[in-house]
């Protein structure tokens, strides 16, 4: 049976990182998303979420950059890698 939650250890295993940066990463995710409220604990459905919003993110970022002089296109937030 898989299990439900991830831990800081499951991170620092997975992503193969030490403890502060699987530890930011999990402060991050749940900056996104904390079903469980507990601290060094986080659901697996939350991961997930801050899995797609970061893919959105990046997805976003690629889109080719648009003539800013242009007033339709003035207030648009352009993301930059």
């Amino acid at each position: 049976m898989d299990k439900e939650v991830i831990t800081i250890k499951d991170l620092q295993k997975s992503l193969g990182v030490c403890y502060g940066i699987a530890a930011k990463k999990m402060r991050e995710a749940r900056a996104v998303s904390d079903r469980l409220h507990i601290s060094g604990i986080l659901h697996k459905l939350d991961w997930q979420e801050y899995l797609d919003f970061c893919k959105k993110k990046e997805d976003s970022a690629r889109l080719p950059n648009k003539s800013l002089s242009s007033d339709k296109f003035k207030n648009e937030l352009v993301y930059f890698k």
